[in-house]
């Protein structure tokens, strides 16, 4: 005999496992499936401990359970055996281990009893018009074992979530897990076809096969169900919440064994009810992300099946794995969202989905023919949930699709000023919107923050487009955003919420008819934020259309200044530094000394500085260096006087003055510290940032290398801190360079490769350029002569091209030290280094000549025409500039190439002592690279000797 054909018999009870039947006094007890695999996994074993996985293998099979969901149903069999409540214990807990039968068992082979026709007449059977689980539900695994833990606890869950998010998927998938612990089966009941409240009870009564007449009650319903163990899948709720929720409180109250799951887009409030809001499918964060690791993602997994599904089998790259990414997040994490979007996927490709995702269109792409009518496009699931609105929420939530983003309820109250609401009305009904799983709230400070999703968005920008009220709220957006951007120190609105925001603003203002001073008004405020955050193509666009359309009456004011501010700093990173940006300039300055501004003044002279640096004239920065230091003193603030002394310095560094260069980075140092202030912007720049990159170099030529290292190690630190590309381009060029001179080699490459994708991701074309060079410069160091010529050439043409010359000479410099040393065009080679002396001498740019002079001996000492006595001269004169200007690190740099030279020479002696003489400047416990080749040298001499 089986161990199923057995029967066991303990106590009032008797266990007929081949028929799955419990007796207590020849009656039938009610037991789940689950519940009564356990108590024949533990009554088959009494008296052994049965391990806790022996008892989930045994009533999950092949299913990964949570211990808690063991322990829940161990309970619920307790409470049905009545096990402690007179003397009779059944079921001991072991702790650690499992659980142990210790009940009086007796085993017998009993007839199994039938039952009479009478009591199955009482308890009809489940006809299980359950719809069938999808093959593969994706990332919903945990939440269908949740939901049949609350279940199993509380007997009444209703699944909450927007429209499409997969509720009813969930809830079918949920109900297929539980199917063999109801007696009575799962009944499926649709409403999404039902209009009156009156046919909830019908469909219910319908759903169990009750006979109905004219006379039936609802009373007649709950008896019925009283003896039913029955899970009811209540469909489709939110447009009948009220007969719902009634009816399902008096179901819960008055059968105990019948468990209620409803699916609904907002909760019935019943009396009850738990409430489980269906949580979005995960989505990539907004970072970059690979082809390789974007599948860890539920989102982006849907999103790539159904595509596949539709035909699309290319493989990823990573460039569209971002893209995918951002069309998930762009959807919510909405299931059908993404469902529908992926199977366009084959006609549009994914970059073409992305760009469709803004287009009204998108709302009637065409899902699964046997998909249910509300499901068959985005249009139909909101439409179904607009139309549950009250006029009061429909009005608002079009009134709200103004927004991109978050807004807060002082945010919506500003937008619907003009409406007879006020703030507690409003509240009111985004609470309702929220409730409704049209809009989602989060916690931001201590401020609640709503958001639209974006379906939801689209489909009441339609809806605000057709009821001839979006100019007049688009207008009130508008001033609603300038006043953020009047209000709000910049840097707390550099956010992704309001820069979206701003550009939906600007949109509607640049192309409506008579707005031109709002327009104006507009992108005038938005300027320092704009070049803030490195949007230079979008700033030179918005304020030169602004310019455009500008009023007579703004003429020579505050708007008209910061429109060509804004030109100015924009054009000098995107289009180079041509005579337009000098002339924004000009402009500028013109209007804010008739104006008075200082401030303005000083920034737009700051701006002149940068503007002349980029171009190499030195002497005419070193020229408006007075007037700079007597604007910041007349202004008299600390972030002023310290804007000031930065650009000194850098202008002394230039200039070859380190000395004093020096003395004025201390002093905005000094200042800083004390007054706490550290980034200061201008036209996008960060003075601080400049000043720093230029007193890197300045320590290194004073021969600083340690603190010239750690310097650039927290500069860097500083310019990733700010999250500015330009400012981060900046730290990477200087100390790049320094690095250059100094043969850091080893530690820049990883440096120089993510300038150059940081420079080519943001249209930084000037600084892309550096980077070739530098990457040139790199290779020439490691002796790949051909690659490092090769990008030198191209950096230079590209330089040239954008009339971008602050490191343009020392580049070409290198490049004609490059080709000498393989040996190469020695012709050319002299007439580029003869190119970059003019230059230097042109612009005043003093700081370089004894690299200069140095790269001339280095061309006389090699070729078929070299000249020994000519190259020493060279060496030696740009090692006496050095001195003559305490340049230790130039010193160093061009005495070690004299060493290699003396000792080609065959004279060791004068090699010795050269390098003696220029390493006693130098700290002996410096490793850094160049003094431990000129030590090496020095050791080398001596053996000679």
């Amino acid at each position: 005999m089986t161990d199923d054909q057995e029967t066991y018999s303990f106590g009032p009870y008797r266990l007929f496992p081949i028929k799955r039947l419990l007796l207590r006094h020849g009656e039938e007890v009610k037991l789940g499936g689950r519940s009564f695999d356990l108590l024949h996994a533990l009554i088959s074993q009494s008296g052994q401990v049965v391990t806790q996985r022996d008892l989930i293998e045994r009533a999950w099979p092949n299913m990964y359970v949570e211990e808690a969901n063991l322990r829940v149903h161990i309970a619920k069999l307790r409470s049905t055996l009545e096990d402690g409540d007179g003397e009779e214990r059944y079921i001991e807990t072991i702790p650690r281990r499992g659980y142990c039968f210790v009940g009086n068992v007796q085993r017998n082979a009993g007839q199994v009893p039938q039952r009479t026709s009478s009591e199955t007449a009482a308890r009809p059977r489940s006809h299980n018009r359950l719809p069938s689980p999808l093959g593969r539900m994706i990332g919903r695994q945990e939440t269908v074992q949740e939901l049949s833990r609350l279940l199993a606890e509380t007997r009444f869950v209703s699944i909450v979530g927007a429209g499409g998010i997969g509720k009813t998927t969930v809830a079918v998938s949920t109900a297929h897990s539980l199917r063999s612990e109801f007696r009575d089966g799962v009944e499926f009941i649709d409403l999404s076809g039902i209009s009156k409240d009156e046919l909830v009870e019908t469909a219910i009564t319908s759903a169990i096969k009750l006979p109905q007449n004219s006379e039936s009650t609802s009373q007649d319903l709950l008896q019925a169900l009283a003896k039913l163990q029955v899970l009811l899948l209540i469909d489709n709720c939110e447009h009948l919440l009220e007969a719902v929720s009634a009816l399902a409180e008096q179901i819960h109250a008055n059968a105990p064994d019948v468990t209620i799951l409803t699916t609904t887009r907002e909760a019935l409030r019943a009396e009850g009810e738990q409430v489980y809001w269906l949580p979005v499918l995960e989505s990539p964060p907004d970072e970059f992300i690979t082809a390789s690791d974007i599948h860890n993602w539920s989102a982006v997994q849907l999103f790539m099946e159904r595509a596949a599904a539709s035909g699309y089998r290319k493989k990823l790259s990573d460039d569209e794995a971002i893209t995918v990414a951002r069309i998930c997040r762009h959807l919510d994490g909405i299931a059908l969202a993404i469902e529908l979007a992926a199977s366009r996927v084959p006609s549009y490709g994914i970059d073409g989905i992305a760009e469709l995702l803004d287009d009204h269109l998108k709302l009637l792409w065409p899902g699964r023919r046997q998909a249910p009518a509300r499901h068959q496009t985005l249009h139909a699931v909101l439409e179904w949930s607009f139309n549950l609105l009250t006029e009061d929420e429909r009005r608002l939530l079009t009134t709200l699709s103004v927004f991109v983003g978050n807004f807060t309820l002082a945010d919506a109250h500003k937008i619907v000023a003009g409406d007879v609401q006020d703030a507690n009305a409003i509240a009111l009904t985004l609470e309702a919107l929220a409730d409704k799983s049209l809009l989602w709230t989060s916690i931001v400070g201590r401020e609640v923050n709503y958001r639209l999703l974006d379906m939801a968005r689209s489909y009441a920008k339609a809806a605000l487009n057709a009821s001839g009220d979006a100019d007049e709220i688009a207008r009130r957006h508008s001033l609603f955003v300038l006043g953020k951007l009047r209000n709000t120190a910049t840097a707390e609105l550099a956010t992704p919420n309001l820069l979206g925001n701003l550009r939906a603003a600007f949109e509607w203002c640049s192309n409506a008819e008579d707005e031109g001073q709002l327009t104006a008004d507009l992108v005038a405020n938005s300027v320092r934020l704009l070049l803030s955050l490195s949007l230079l193509r979008e700033c030179e666009q918005w304020c030169t259309r602004a310019l455009e359309g500008m009023p007579q009456e703004f003429v020579d004011t505050e708007i008209e200044l910061a429109l060509w501010e804004g030109v100015a700093g924009a054009r000098m990173f995107t289009s180079g530094n041509d005579p337009e940006v000098r002339r924004a300039i000009d402009r500028s300055l013109t209007i804010a000394r008739s104006l008075g501004n200082k401030e303005h003044e000083m920034r737009l002279l700051a701006g002149l500085h940068i503007f002349l640096s980029r171009r190499a004239d030195f002497r005419s920065m070193l020229s408006m260096s007075g007037r700079t230091i007597s604007v910041a003193k007349e202004i008299g603030t600390d972030d002023a006087l310290i804007a000031a002394d930065w650009m000194s310095g850098t202008t002394y560094h230039l200039c070859g003055n380190q000395l004093l260069a020096r003395q004025h980075f201390n002093l905005a140092l000094e200042r800083s510290a004390r007054s706490g202030t550290r980034h200061i912007d201008t036209l996008g720049y960060d003075e601080r940032g400049r000043g720093m990159i230029a007193f890197i170099r300045t320590l290194w030529i004073l021969g600083e290398f340690e603190l010239s290292a750690r310097t650039a190690v927290m500069a860097i630190e500083e310019a990733r801190a700010l999250s500015q590309p330009v400012a981060l381009c900046i730290a990477f060029i200087y100390t790049t360079t320094a690095a250059i001179w100094g043969d850091e080699i080893a530690s820049i490459e990883e440096r120089v490769a993510e300038l150059h994708e940081l420079a080519a991701k943001n249209s930084l074309e000037p600084y892309r350029a550096v980077a070739i060079g530098l990457r040139g410069c790199v290779s020439v160091r490691r002796g790949q002569f051909k690659d490092g010529i090769e990008d030198l050439r191209a950096s230079l043409a590209i330089l040239e091209r954008e009339n971008h010359r602050v490191i343009f000479t020392d580049l070409q410099r290198q490049l004609a030290e490059a080709i000498a040393l393989e040996g190469g065009n020695h012709a050319e080679a002299t007439a580029l280094l003869d190119s970059a002396f003019a230059m230097a001498d042109a612009n005043g740019e003093e700081y370089l000549l004894p690299e200069l002079f140095r790269t001339r001996g280095i061309l006389l000492s090699t070729g078929a025409q070299s000249d020994p006595v000519a190259a020493e001269a060279a060496m030696r004169e740009g090692i006496e500039i050095a001195r003559r200007h305490s340049c230790t690190g130039w010193e160093l740099r061009g005495t070690v190439s004299l060493a290699l030279f003396l000792l080609q020479q065959s004279r060791p002696k004068e090699a010795e002592a050269s390098l003696i003489e220029v390493l006693a400047k130098i700290e002996e416990s410096d490793r850094h690279s160049l003094p431990s080749a000129a030590r090496s040298l020095l050791e080398e001499a001596r053996a000679r000797l």
